[in-house]
């Protein structure tokens, strides 16, 4: 009889873990959200800096007066010393720095032998006149003439032959110069002015 019983009992039991675990209702293991590593982040593709267009080389400046203090005429001229050769009875092909120098009515050039000895008439009676070959960046020759007056450090560039240099100056490319004095020809100056930004400079000017 007790033996029945606890073959009942263990059935009893039995049925009853059974009922639990048909009944038991599994709970969903949640799943944490992926996150992004800073390793595995996109990076962002920087923006190219655009590189700076050079500004140029002519600078608008002003004359001065008796006080040293800059007046209201304004010119133009180069902030780099162009560069070239001059030759002469003694020297070929030396150095040679050279500025420009345009205002509203004149076209002047300073011419710098050995670099930094400036050229000048040191007469007190008479000019000096120079022949002058200019030429275009498409290639195109101009005859000119200039003229260094007494007591100058500077060459001018006849009035009638102005505008053509104006013109030169304010196309794109290089003009060429070739200077030589008439009364002593074997004094020659060669030289190349880059126009970059003259128009834009010229056109402030004026």
């Amino acid at each position: 009889m007790r033996k029945a019983l606890t073959t009942m009992s263990i059935a009893l039991l039995a049925f009853s873990l059974a009922a639990c675990n048909g009944n038991a209702v599994e709970s969903p293991t949640s799943v944490p959200a992926p996150t992004q590593s800073a390793a595995s982040a996109p990076t962002p593709t920087p923006e190219p800096t655009p590189t700076p267009e050079p500004a140029g080389i002519w600078d608008q400046k002003y004359y001065v007066d008796e006080f040293k203090q800059p007046t209201s005429s304004a010119y133009i001229v180069n902030n780099t010393l162009l560069k070239g050769t001059f030759s002469n009875s003694a020297t070929t092909n030396s150095a040679l720095s050279v500025k420009i120098l345009v205002d509203s009515s004149d076209i002047a050039i300073m011419l710098y032998e050995y670099g930094s000895s400036q050229v000048k008439n040191a007469s007190s009676r008479s000019s000096e006149s120079y022949s002058i070959t200019m030429k275009t960046a498409d290639g195109t020759k101009h005859s000119l003439s200039g003229t260094m007056y007494s007591n100058s450090d500077r060459l001018f560039v006849s009035e009638q032959d102005e505008k053509t240099v104006l013109d030169a100056l304010c196309e794109e490319g290089t003009v060429s110069f070739y200077i030589v004095q008439d009364d002593r020809t074997t004094t020659t100056y060669l030289f190349d002015a880059p126009t970059s930004n003259f128009k834009e400079a010229y056109k402030a000017l004026i």
